[in-house]
């Protein structure tokens, strides 16, 4: 008798453990994922920036997630940026590449933001970070410009 409700028991806390993990984890997949990104990429192609903005703030991403958390990421501070909101732009460009250091892009943004602050210091840091997430495949050819300008800011600094 005392094993039947020691079963009982276990399968009790197993089925609750279960149901607890389906309440808290939503149940988005990496289709409904990508579809509202899809959507959000739409919005941001046609012009509706802060409505591709409040799109992108909306879709929620499991940590299994980390590259599309970097999507996500990644394109809030695209948008950010167009809008002319710098410092947001910095912050979640930031997050994308915390997730995806290979987010060249990314990095790319955050060097431009730094040399049009004219912030020399994160300027050289966001260029070291790229350069050591590129290893030694080297930076892709876009950085090029952008590193003679800051070349030439470090000169005059």
């Amino acid at each position: 008798m005392k094993w039947r409700i020691c079963l009982a028991g276990i399968v009790w806390v197993v089925a609750g453990t279960i149901l607890w993990g389906r309440i808290r984890q939503p149940g988005f997949t990496d289709t409904d994922i990508a579809s509202a990104m899809a959507h959000g990429r739409k919005l941001f192609q046609a012009g509706d920036y802060r409505e591709a903005l409040a799109c992108f703030w909306a879709i929620d991403i499991p940590d299994s997630f980390p590259y599309r958390k970097a999507q996500k990421y990644h394109n809030i501070g695209l948008i950010q940026y167009k809008l002319g909101n710098k410092k947001q732009a910095e912050a979640a460009l930031r997050r994308a590449v915390s997730y995806d250091g290979e987010d060249f892009d990314a990095h790319y943004l955050l060097i431009r933001i730094a040399c049009e602050s004219k912030d020399l210091d994160k300027g050289r840091e966001y260029l070291r970070k790229a350069k050591a997430n590129a290893g030694p495949a080297g930076l892709p050819e876009q950085f090029d410009p952008l590193i003679t300008k800051l070349e030439g800011m470090f000169k005059r600094d």
